[in-house]
């Protein structure tokens, strides 16, 4: 089954146009799974409605467990002799889902917080700064990496080559980048934004207009 995660990054990828194929080949899932996803436009995993073998045998359970005195072994071995069908894991399983004999967690303290996660969140809550609703979420998560521009105003990223402007030739640059997308692959330089790289095609590199900084 999909995680959320997947689920997540699976309705944001089709959002930016990413192809099916290309999606279920970044994630390492079939099509099939990436058109299920897509139809139900959900990231909540589906609710699994699954019989439980131990669910005939709880009040049989409850007495063995008191009888006992805590020990699962002791009662997977005397359901399994007057008759049971499970295994030893699909007990344990059903005994810790319905909290028999596991108590609930209790949330700890963080060493360096002195209080549980939680509660930190919920006091700070107020504090954390809203971004703009028209913010660009993607490009917060950029990946950014220095390189150098050749003599000839080109540079190296992923085994590809990308044509900067030609005044940067010889100069340091920011590369800022989707990893999924490397058609729109920004450079900044001394912190000022440079345009837009370009990924080297001698023949069609030729016939396209000169650089432009980008005005932001």
């Amino acid at each position: 089954m999909l995680s959320q995660a997947q689920r997540t990054t699976i309705l944001e990828l089709n959002a930016q146009q990413v192809s099916k194929r290309e999606i279920a080949r970044v994630l390492g899932i079939s099509r099939v799974a990436v058109r299920k996803v897509l139809r139900s436009n959900s990231t909540a995993l589906p609710e699994l409605h699954r019989a439980e073998k131990a669910e005939p045998h709880r009040q049989q359970i409850l007495e063995l467990f008191d009888q006992c005195k805590g020990n699962l072994v002791r009662v997977h071995e005397d359901l399994v002799a007057a008759g049971a069908e499970m295994s030893y894991p699909a007990l344990t399983a059903f005994c810790r889902r319905h909290g028999i004999g596991y108590a609930p967690p209790v949330p700890r303290e963080h060493s360096s917080l002195q209080t549980t996660p939680l509660l930190r969140c919920q006091r700070d809550i107020e504090q954390v700064r809203q971004l703009p609703p028209a913010t660009d979420m993607r490009r917060l998560f950029f990946h950014r990496v220095d390189r150098l521009v050749r003599r000839d105003s080109t540079f190296l990223l992923k085994n590809r080559f990308f044509e900067a402007p030609s005044h940067l030739a010889g100069k340091r640059i920011e590369v800022r980048f989707d990893p999924l997308d490397l058609t729109q692959l920004e450079i900044y330089s001394e912190g000022k934004p440079e345009g837009r790289a370009r990924l080297v095609d001698p023949v069609l590199n030729g016939l396209l207009p000169p650089w432009e900084t980008e005005k932001q």
